[in-house]
Formats: C-alpha cells, sequence, structure tokens
C-alpha cells in the first residue's frame, strides 16, 4: 500500500485513461446503450461506467479520478424507448465532471425516444452541451417527428471547438428528410457552416456546398455515392482547396459525364467498399480526378463472374498521371467470382514505378471451395514471377514493402517468396549496376496468423 501512495497522480491518471478505453467497446468512458433482445425488439441496456467505479476502489482514486477531466469528457449513448430511466443522472455527472474539457459525443436517436421520459431528458441536457464538442456523431432515424436535429431554434450552438463531425440519417437524405427539404438554414446546420476549426467530417452523401466549409475541410468521408450527386461532388471537390484524405463508399450509378477537376492538396484516396471493375461511375471519378500530390491510394474491387475484365483504362491513366508523387496502393480484391480471364497485377503497377508499398488483400470468402488457390495461381503467382524478374521489364524497381493478406501460405508458396525476397536482396541488387532498392519487408499475412519473412533480407 505504501508503495502505491508514491505513484504520482500524473501516473494514476495515465493508468485510469487506459483502463476506461480498454473497457469500453467504443472507447468511450459511459456508454449506455440498448441490446436487442430479438431480432424485432430491443430488451436490455449495456452501461459502461468505469471512471465511476474508479471511484468507488479507494478515497485517493476517488479524488484522483473526480478531478481528472479526460476520463469523464467521452460520452455515447443510444436514446430509444427503454433507455435507462437513471441514464439522465449518470450523463449530468458526466459532464459536470469533465469540465472544462472538451467533450466527445456520439448520439443514436430513435423514433421511440420520444416515448422515453429519460431519453427526452438526456437529449435536452446534451444539447446544451454541443458548444463543448471537439468530435460530434448523431446517428439518426429517418422521419422522427419532431426531428430532433432541427428543433435548435431556442439555442445559439457556436461550434468553436468542433473538428470532426459524423452525421449517419438512416434510410433518408439529411438534414431534412426529403432531398427538397434542406433545413439548411436551422441553427445547428449553419453553426457547422461556420465552424473555425473543423476539419474532418463523415457524411452519408454529399452535401451542398452551403452545408459545410468545405474550404477548410482536410479529411472527407462520404458512405454513399449516387449519380445525381456526382455533380455536386465535383464542385465540391473544386472549392476545397486544403483536402488531403477521400474516402468514398458505394458508387451507384450509370452514364455520368465527366469532367477533369483538380485536388491540388489530395495525398490520400479510398474507395474503401467493394466495387466492380465495370462500375461506370468508379471509371467517372478515375477520368474526373486530377491529383498531382498523391501519395496513397487504395481500392476495393472485384469483378462480375464469368466476364473477361481488364483494369480500366481510366483508373491506369490516373496511377500514371499520379505516379510521380505515388508511393503505396492497397488493393483489396474479392474473388468470390471467378472471371474468364483474371487482370494483370503487373500491368497495373508498371503505371507506378515510384511505388515503395504494395499492400494486397484477398477479402473474398472461401469455404467450400478453391477460389482462394485460383486467386494465389491466376492473380499472385504471375505478379510474383514478374516482381522477381530483375533483367528486363523491371516493375517497380523502388519497391521496399510487399505485404500480402489474407492468403493461404502453403510451403511451395513460401519457396516462390524465398525466391523473390531472394532476387531483391541488398547484395543481390548491388551487382546489377541499376537503380534498385532492396526490398526490406515480405510479409504473407493469413487468415489466422502472419508469415513473416524478414529472415530472408539478412
Amino acid at each position: 500500500m505504501e508503495l502505491l501512495l508514491r505513484v504520482p497522480v500524473e501516473l494514476w491518471e495515465r493508468i485510469f485513461g487506459f483502463v476506461c478505453i480498454s473497457l469500453s467497446r467504443d472507447r468511450h468512458s459511459l456508454e449506455i446503450k440498448i441490446r436487442p433482445t430479438t431480432k424485432f425488439s430491443y430488451g436490455y441496456s449495456v452501461i459502461t461506467i468505469t471512471p465511476i467505479i474508479l471511484t468507488h476502489v479507494c478515497s485517493r482514486w476517488r479524488r484522483i479520478a473526480t478531478r481528472c477531466p479526460r476520463l469523464w469528457s467521452s460520452i455515447a449513448v443510444h436514446l430509444r424507448e427503454g433507455y435507462l430511466k437513471g441514464g439522465t443522472n449518470l450523463v449530468e455527472t458526466f459532464l459536470e465532471r469533465s469540465m472544462p474539457r472538451l467533450l466527445d459525443l456520439d448520439i443514436v436517436l430513435e423514433k421511440s425516444m420520444w416515448q422515453s421520459e429519460s431519453a427526452t431528458a438526456t437529449w435536452e441536457v446534451l444539447k446544451y452541451h454541443f458548444s463543448r464538442s471537439e468530435r460530434l456523431f448523431l446517428d439518426a432515424e429517418k422521419n422522427i417527428d419532431p426531428d430532433p436535429l432541427i428543433s435548435f431554434e431556442e439555442l445559439d450552438i457556436p461550434f468553436n471547438n468542433l473538428v470532426y463531425f459524423r452525421i449517419h440519417r438512416r434510410w433518408g437524405f439529411p438534414p431534412g428528410g426529403g432531398r427538397g427539404e434542406l433545413e439548411t438554414h436551422k441553427p445547428l446546420w449553419r453553426a457547422l457552416c461556420r465552424a473555425p476549426r473543423l476539419t474532418r467530417v463523415n457524411i452519408d452523401w454529399v452535401y451542398p456546398l452551403a452545408l459545410f466549409p468545405w474550404r477548410q475541410l482536410t479529411v472527407v468521408t462520404i458512405q454513399d455515392i449516387f449519380g445525381r450527386d456526382f455533380e455536386e461532388l465535383l464542385k465540391v471537390l473544386e472549392v476545397s482547396e486544403n483536402l488531403h484524405t477521400l474516402k468514398l463508399g458505394i458508387i451507384l450509378a450509370d452514364g455520368l459525364n465527366t469532367r477533369r477537376v483538380k485536388i491540388p492538396s489530395l495525398r490520400t484516396f479510398s474507395i474503401f467498399r467493394n466495387t466492380d471493375l465495370d462500375n461506370s461511375v468508379t471509371n467517372a471519378f478515375f477520368a474526373s480526378f486530377v491529383m498531382p500530390s498523391l501519395s496513397s491510394f487504395e481500392f476495393w474491387c472485384s469483378w462480375p463472374p464469368a466476364t473477361e475484365l481488364d483494369w480500366p483504362a481510366s483508373l491506369l491513366d490516373m496511377l500514371q498521371e499520379s505516379s510521380a508523387t505515388l508511393r503505396i496502393i492497397s488493393l483489396f480484391i474479392n474473388s468470390e467470382e471467378e472471371p474468364i480471364e483474371w487482370p494483370s497485377l503487373s500491368l497495373l503497377l508498371s503505371t507506378t514505378p515510384h511505388l515503395t508499398e504494395f499492400h494486397l488483400t484477398d477479402v473474398g470468402e472461401h469455404e467450400g471451395t478453391d477460389l482462394g488457390s485460383i486467386f494465389w495461381n491466376k492473380l499472385v503467382i504471375p505478379f510474383l514471377s514478374d516482381f522477381r524478374n530483375t533483367s528486363d521489364k523491371v516493375i517497380l524497381p523502388e519497391l521496399t514493402h510487399l505485404i500480402l493478406t489474407d492468403l493461404e501460405a502453403t510451403s511451395d508458396r513460401i519457396e516462390l517468396i524465398a525466391s523473390v525476397a531472394a532476387c531483391r536482396r541488398t547484395c543481390r541488387i548491388a551487382g546489377l549496376g541499376r537503380d534498385f532498392s532492396p526490398l526490406q519487408e515480405f510479409d504473407v499475412v493469413e487468415r489466422d496468423e502472419s508469415v513473416r519473412t524478414e529472415e530472408l533480407f539478412e
């Protein structure tokens, strides 16, 4: 006990902070979630109150915990019928003890919230603290009546501290419920547009120019892209002069008119949900975006079964156009369907001679099939054979890190990996008289474990 008394308060605060994060599913100090009892009903609350538990261990821990605002500043609540009766008191306690620290708020709003006095009271308490938010996530069900997200007439909300904002309007277009009912004049949305520190947003669809301070945003994530949003997206990107990270989700549409839009500061571009290679919208993005500073590209893709496709010409052109700065490519391929002819990785990567890192992941489900072996034989082995070649038509001469993920590493494949690593070792490359970079890392990460080949580079 005497040794514990010697531990500095600052160290206890760091330990408590780690405990609060590690014991929370979503890394919040306070969580009040409603879990389903059946497929169609919610029945019980799941509560995480780690800081309060710490205050009941001993008087010293109580003093330390209650005087450490950051332990109390992260709150996640699920407001609906069945919400915890004492939830409002818990939220008020956390809000009070978190002062003056900025808040991380995660709020789920459902139609039935108005049938719970406790859920309604918690919402009223929280919305008066929105101005303290540094991170704010609002997950709202469509057609809540009255809509809690547009009922702020009595509040003057200054988002002076907001850095990250995320909104999810399930099954409906935000913020007014329908595309023809955008409530951009409401206080919440006016405050967002004036938020001086807002740099990161995660949104469901493309919002109009008037709704966010696009010129100051640096990271933008858009979950769904529809054809009707494409021109609006191009308008947004034209004014997003400080944007360095763009992440796009599901892309749905056909027959888009493309035009060239320069995104001068963009360094990371990601299409993070599975997209068919013959998707016309994806091709429109590749043909439209001019990214002179691009350094990292992530692409999730698949191809329809029984097709004979190659990489879209617009993708190859985009990569080649960005090749002077492009250093990292992460390719996630869904191989659940087998095409007639597999596209060539070597062809794709020959457009990026300055690439230093390449990550290839097979995201297909292969249980009960031999598609995993086909993926390796038809796609991976031809690429590794070309990559191993250091005599003529060399691809990726500057590559230093190669990671293959979710691939089964059999003995014959390990032998191939070893031979590839041997060809790209420092001692082998030194005698070629060419401008090569030695391979520093070559990993094959299986679905259950990682096969590392560091010893091959010694």
